[in-house]
């Protein structure tokens, strides 16, 4: 159950992104790696950082509002978010500098 995604907050509470900080700030990250995610998939180039892409729960990239408790825990402590920035930073790296 712990890691199970049960809680889409935009169902929960709608308007809760806009008084949590955090909750922003990964609701952010988790729209821009949706964006790329279909770039870092068709490259021919990226495959390890495609299997980085993997090691994530594919709701994660998928289902923007949806959390599990151990998403929400990893989120409090920062673990998610420095997770999350460093995803974000190594694909738009590679989509900037890709030879295709």
């Amino acid at each position: 159950m712990y890691y199970n995604p049960l809680f889409n907050i935009s169902d929960i509470n709608h308007g809760l992104h806009r008084r949590v900080r955090a909750l922003d700030q990964i609701r952010e990250l988790r729209l821009q790696l949706y964006s790329l995610k279909d770039f870092v998939q068709t490259c021919r180039h990226c495959n390890s950082l495609w299997m980085d892409f993997e090691k994530h729960p594919s709701y994660l990239l998928k289902e923007i509002d949806t959390y599990s408790v151990c998403d929400l825990v990893q989120m409090k402590s920062g673990e998610m978010a420095a997770k999350l920035k460093k995803l974000v930073q190594e694909a738009l790296n590679h989509i900037n500098h890709c030879e295709v």
